[in-house]
């Protein structure tokens, strides 16, 4: 059991050193840039459409 767990921590410690992530480098390290602006607005938000209303207050059986 403890043999797994040796090589979990060394598997796990070479995975942390690879060198593929260019982190030698002096200066700060570059972030992305946001893809969304905030708050989001759709178009048609400023004047909304009216919804329709019922014209009565009872339902409207329409299976005759």
């Amino acid at each position: 059991m403890s043999v797994l767990v040796l090589l979990g921590v060394a598997v796990a410690g070479y995975g942390g050193t690879s060198g593929s992530a260019g982190s030698g480098g002096t200066g700060k390290v570059p972030r992305p840039a946001p893809t969304a602006t905030y708050p989001v607005r759709f178009e048609g938000w400023d004047d909304p459409s009216p919804a329709p209303r019922p014209t009565v207050s009872y339902a409207v059986r329409f299976d005759r």
